[in-house]
């Protein structure tokens, strides 16, 4: 992703990820860039975008995605958008199952994905369900043995 800054007449050209943007450049390049079909990774895991619909008599819009609508989808997506859903998987994340371990990549940019069972994928067709180590972190309830209180009758 190339970012343009403007100094005076100069125009220069910087590489930056997505998560470098602020918040305003972020929901900019939503605005201009997110097509329908594409996958986000957001704070509550990884949806698809269907299509954006602008309110009547309002100046904003309503991003339409598989499982919730979001008015401002800069403030909620944390990853570049891709039509590709391997691209969003994370070390820690859970895909199919199985615990991501690692993730490399061929000469020709596709990911390699590692488990913790020694399987592998590559392919977007393998993936049948992911959950994201966010998802996953958010319903983990640890149980403490020193905070437990036995009483007998």
């Amino acid at each position: 992703m190339i970012k343009i800054n403007k100094i005076g007449e100069l125009k220069m050209k910087k590489h930056v990820s997505y998560s470098d943007f602020t918040f305003d450049e972020r929901t900019e390049w939503l605005e201009d860039n997110l097509g329908k079909g594409m996958y986000v990774r957001t704070d509550n895991g990884i949806d698809r975008f269907n299509y954006k619909l602008k309110r009547e008599n309002q100046d904003f819009y309503w991003y339409c995605f598989e499982k919730k609508e979001l008015t401002n989808p800069g403030a909620y997506v944390e990853k570049e958008p891709s039509y590709d859903i391997i691209n969003l998987i994370e070390v820690g994340d859970y895909v199919n199952g199985l615990e991501v371990m690692s993730i490399s990549y061929f000469k020709d940019g596709r990911r390699y994905i590692e488990f913790d069972d020694g399987k592998y994928l590559c392919k977007n067709y393998q993936i049948e369900s992911i959950v994201t180590k966010a998802q996953f972190e958010s319903i983990k309830y640890e149980v403490k043995n020193d905070q437990i209180n036995f009483k007998y009758f």
